[in-house]
């Protein structure tokens, strides 16, 4: 089974410094496109990495977690922005919502941390001219991601087509239609990520399926980064998949991989 090499903690500190950049780009094009909902979620995705970054920059903090408690620090602290949006008078405005979250992430540190943490937040201006989501944004957000259906449904619905998918990959192939075959294996790939993501935001607690939007917009961003796609099918399916577990990390892929449709 394909695997990813595991990051160095250089390599893993670059990662997370590029998932600000990734996540806040990401935050200022939902905003433009009046999506507040994904705007707020790809912001959140932004902080949780900042919030990692500051957290492995301070040895003397880290040393005192092992990486799975350090992981786990990281997320505890983060989980600010979901509870302002689910508290009795959340903010009117959707920058409201992160500066909000960001304080009480900040008191929650360690005060060795705060002044760091303070200093790296990312801009949030693009924010200011939406309003703060309501219960219906949030609800209305998951019916677009599941097109209607229920989650179960949904899950079912996309491992079903992921199947259906990677079928048709097989049956392209062997009449001599790589082309043809690479793209409904990738889209193959696709259900079942989308299938999978929406199913371990649910695990989580994540009813708003907000970790689905930052999770997506990490992992095709590293598909859109990729080099020149190989032309046999077989190498042209394992690259994407390459690229989708070096942007999920060894743990999360030794998982997601399972989901995935033989591909030959």
């Amino acid at each position: 089974m394909l695997s990813p090499v595991p990051l160095s903690d250089e390599e893993l500190y670059s990662r997370f410094q590029s998932n600000v950049a990734i996540l806040s780009s990401g935050m200022k094009r939902e905003a433009a496109a009046g999506d507040v909902v994904g705007a707020i979620s790809l912001a959140w995705g932004a902080d949780t990495s900042v919030v990692e970054a500051v957290l492995w920059e301070h040895s003397t903090v880290l040393a005192r977690y092992p990486t799975r408690k350090f992981f786990q620090l990281g997320e505890n602290l983060v989980e600010q922005v979901p509870s302002v949006l689910a508290g009795t008078a959340p903010p009117d405005t959707a920058s409201g919502v992160v500066e909000r979250a960001r304080s009480a992430i900040v008191a929650a540190a360690e005060p060795s941390l705060r002044n760091s943490l303070s200093s790296a937040w990312t801009d949030v201006a693009d924010l200011h001219p939406l309003p703060a989501p309501s219960e219906k944004d949030l609800l209305d957000s998951v019916r677009r991601r599941t097109g209607g259906l229920e989650i179960e449904a949904f899950i079912t619905h996309r491992r079903q087509e992921s199947v259906e998918s990677m079928t048709a990959a097989l049956g392209a192939e062997a009449s001599g239609e790589t082309a043809t075959a690479i793209e409904m294996a990738y889209a193959s790939d696709l259900y079942a990520l989308e299938g999978y993501l929406v199913e371990s935001a649910i695990a989580l607690g994540d009813t708003f399926l907000m970790t689905v939007t930052i999770r997506w917009e990490l992992i095709t961003e590293a598909i859109a980064m990729m080099a020149d796609l190989p032309q046999e099918f077989a190498p042209a399916v394992e690259a994407i998949r390459a690229a989708v577990a070096a942007a999920v990390g060894e743990a999360e892929w030794s998982r997601l991989s399972d989901t995935l449709q033989p591909h030959g």
